[in-house]
């Protein structure tokens, strides 16, 4: 699956993202950042599960800049006695 998320240039700007764990476990496969000027960061084979209190940082290119939307991909992990996964993301 995949989470949209829209920013917008008056959030500010960011230098990094950092998606933590909320509830559950989620397999974390991809993020897709579309920067207000158009341009986009592409960060592949993260390949990360997030449980508990787990968090993945990433840098973004250049200097700090206006981020447009986000788009996480991945997939809530539901096990036999757990929830589906969530997760927050953050920018700073």
């Amino acid at each position: 699956g995949r989470k949209f998320i829209t920013v917008g240039s008056q959030a500010g700007r960011f230098a990094t993202i950092q998606i933590s764990a909320a509830g559950g476990r989620t397999f974390i496969k991809q993020v897709y950042v579309q920067f207000d000027n158009g341009q986009e960061q592409v960060v592949r084979n993260l390949d990360r599960t997030l449980a508990g209190n787990a968090s993945l940082a990433l840098d973004l290119d250049g200097n700090r800049r206006a981020i447009r939307r986000i788009v996480v991909y991945g997939n809530a992990i539901a096990g036999r006695h757990q929830s589906a996964g969530t997760f927050t993301v953050t920018a700073s």
